[in-house]
């Protein structure tokens, strides 16, 4: 003997089967919709970061602005009685560029001015502990 489902029966499985199916499908495409307005997001959000840095760029080549990129060196930026302070709490001040007779040691809260002369990575300064030599990367300069 086969069981057999009444007809309203079968026809609201067959609805309810149909519905699910739909509902997923609409989940997928609302899915889909969403990937898709988040890519053309990006799309407009990189064109006006484009569009901004050629503005930039433009403004600046109107003004006559010179804008030096930050990987140079500290000593392309400087200039002879330029103000330097040191970028730890004690910095050694050399007779020469090579480290081997250290003068003082200086804090950060002398005053070491640029006297023009760079040597291997080394700055000729003027302190009120004498004259001499630091590390150009261990000073930056004091505005």
């Amino acid at each position: 003997m086969k069981f057999k489902l009444p007809r309203p029966i079968m026809a609201a499985v067959v609805l309810l089967a149909f519905l699910t199916t739909t509902v997923a499908q609409a989940g997928l495409l609302d899915g889909i919709r969403n990937i898709s307005e988040l890519a053309n997001s990006i799309g407009n959000t990189a064109n006006s970061v484009l569009y901004s840095k050629q503005a930039t760029e433009q403004l600046v080549n109107d003004v006559g602005i010179n804008i030096q990129s930050k990987t140079k060196s500290t000593q392309a930026t400087l200039t002879e009685g330029s103000l330097l302070m040191s970028k730890l709490s004690t910095l050694t001040l050399y007779k020469n560029a090579n480290q081997d007779k250290p003068i003082a040691k200086l804090t950060q809260t002398d005053a070491l001015v640029y006297l023009g002369q760079e040597q291997q990575g080394f700055l000729y300064v003027a302190t009120d502990k004498g004259e001499g030599w630091v590390r150009s990367a261990l000073v930056s300069p004091h505005y």
